[in-house]
C-alpha cells in the first residue's frame, strides 16, 4: 500500500486566503509534484492548490483549525501557516 503525503493549510477570511495562496505558490515552486490541499469556506482562484475543502467558520478559530486537522486526506501531512513562505526544498 501506498502512502499519500501532503501539505494543508486552513484560511478563513480574504487576507489569509491571500496568504495561503502565496505560500502555496512558493511550495509549489521548490516541490511541484506535493499535493497541497486547502481548508477554507471560500473556494481559492489559484491553481496551486490541489484540493479544496469546503468549510464553515465559527466563533473560535483556534478550535475550528484543530478539529479540521483530523479531516486531512493524506496519510502523512505537513501542516504550514498562511504566512510561511517556502525558500527551498522542505521535505528532504
Amino acid at each position: 500500500m501506498t502512502m499519500s503525503e501532503g501539505v494543508i493549510y486552513y484560511a478563513t477570511g480574504e487576507k489569509h486566503i491571500s496568504e495561503a495562496v502565496r505560500s502555496a505558490e512558493s511550495l509549489k515552486q521548490h516541490l511541484p509534484e506535493i499535493s497541497i490541499t486547502l481548508f477554507s469556506p471560500e473556494r481559492p482562484t489559484s491553481s496551486c492548490f490541489d484540493n479544496h475543502i469546503s468549510i464553515q467558520s465559527h466563533s473560535e478559530p483556534l478550535l475550528d483549525y484543530i478539529s479540521y486537522l483530523k479531516e486531512t486526506p493524506y496519510d502523512k501531512t505537513l501542516f504550514l501557516d498562511t504566512d510561511t513562505y517556502i525558500c527551498g526544498d522542505i521535505l528532504s
